[in-house]
């Protein structure tokens, strides 16, 4: 098995559609990292430096890690919210949280890899204009939409 084809499954514990992936990637002979993107900082420990225009580091648990330079694909499907340090004041837990998106969810967003559920791109289609315009730019024929305002006076 060769550890520079490793695809990273980010998702939540209880995914039975990411364990069939999985036993399907294990079937195929290829080496899987599953992680919860929401164990970070607690339970999911990340190091990275950043070395000629990109990045190299690892991302472990107490379970699996994977150096970020074997990762050739990540599956990116349900995982949870991050999950802070107990404890935390409610400004301090949004910070916190802010911080952790844009830091580990950064990182992960520069890996030049191959993404099924790329977290950036998912998060702007869920914006239904944006998908209609998307669908007509593409030549697709979309249906007449009306937004309604709920604005109350």
């Amino acid at each position: 098995m060769n550890t520079s084809d490793t695809v990273l499954i980010l998702t939540c514990a209880e995914d039975s559609t990411a364990d069939a992936v999985t036993a399907e990637l294990a079937r195929r002979d290829t080496r899987v990292a599953r992680m919860d993107t929401g164990d970070f900082p607690t339970a999911l420990r990340m190091s990275a430096t950043t070395a000629d225009g990109g990045w190299t580091g690892r991302l472990a648990t107490d379970d699996t890690s994977v150096d970020l330079d074997d990762v050739r694909s990540v599956y990116f499907r349900r995982p949870t919210r991050f999950r802070l340090p107990a404890g935390m004041s409610a400004a301090d837990e949004v910070f916190a949280a802010v911080e952790a998106r844009h830091g580990f969810g950064g990182l992960l967003a520069a890996l030049d890899v191959l993404w099924v559920n790329e977290p950036i791109r998912q998060a702007a289609a869920e914006y239904k204009p944006l998908q209609l315009a998307t669908a007509a730019a593409c030549g697709l024929r979309t249906p007449r939409r009306c937004l309604p305002t709920c604005i109350r006076r």
